[in-house]
């Protein structure tokens, strides 16, 4: 009997993963970001400490919009998250200690970081210099940049996810 106690305690104990490791660095930014922690997981196995730990060491990074979401991933766990008021380079960071700290079970995440959300859906484009979309905040027509999608014609500066061109 006590033979097969150590191959059952051994085959738990290769099964569970790794804690999290906290953040390096904490502190909150200015950018609105989007992880989605892909795991090695089946997502049947999923248990509420892993949504725990997440959302405790994210809240160190920015504020948690919503809740920390278990996706069923073919078949496979994911956790997607969003952080407002987040310093991107902290949570890349962050979700690449993640992967690297136990690469059995985790694989490589996406992060997407975009300038902070507007307060409103659409621009008013009024005002060019305060003109405000929900991808890009323009203050300067002349150095706008063209990230999602081109808007020529400043006048048209009201759709979602423009930025505005010289």
């Amino acid at each position: 009997m006590e033979r097969l106690l150590l191959p059952i305690l051994v085959i738990g104990v290769i099964a569970v993963p790794k804690a999290l490791p906290p953040p390096k660095e904490v502190g909150t930014g200015d950018k609105h970001v989007s992880v989605g922690l892909s795991t090695k997981h089946p997502y049947d196995n999923r248990t509420s400490v892993m949504e725990t730990e997440i959302r405790n060491y994210a809240s160190k990074l920015g504020s948690l919009e919503g809740t920390v979401q278990a996706i069923n991933h073919s078949g496979q766990l994911q956790y997607n998250f969003t952080l407002a008021n987040a310093d991107c380079n902290k949570v890349v960071s962050w979700i690449t200690d993640v992967v690297n700290s136990d690469p059995e079970n985790y694989l490589p995440s996406i992060v997407d970081c975009d300038p902070k959300k507007a307060t409103t859906e659409k621009a008013n484009a009024t005002d060019v210099a305060k003109a405000t979309t929900e991808k890009a905040n323009v203050t300067d027509v002349a150095k706008a940049t063209t990230e999602k999608a081109n808007v020529t014609d400043v006048a048209k500066a009201t759709t979602e996810k423009a930025n505005v061109t010289a």
